[in-house]
């Protein structure tokens, strides 16, 4: 039993560790809308990320310039939205 747990321990560790290291917890103002996709421009950085898939119905009510707050995660060769606890006109 302590064997099996050691190994999941494991297996969460390598699985949280690429995401860590690019994981961004910010503001992000919309910079560019495209259908099921968002550009975000990050409070604290000075480079825009995207394209962030999102759902279309999403993108068709958004508008640049709004405030998102939240988490953003690299995935791969994009980005992903982890978490959002704020939308702001």
């Amino acid at each position: 039993m302590r064997k099996t747990c050691r190994k999941a321990q494991e297996v969460l560790d390598i699985l949280k560790c690429p995401c860590q290291a690019s994981e961004i917890e910010d503001h992000f103002f919309i910079e560019k809308i495209e259908p099921g996709k968002l550009w975000l421009n990050p409070l604290t950085g000075s480079s825009v990320i995207g394209p962030i898939p999102v759902p279309q119905q999403v993108t068709a009510l958004c508008e640049p310039g709004w405030d998102i707050g939240g988490v953003v995660v690299k995935v791969g060769k994009g980005w992903r939205l982890v978490e959002v606890w704020n939308v702001s006109p």
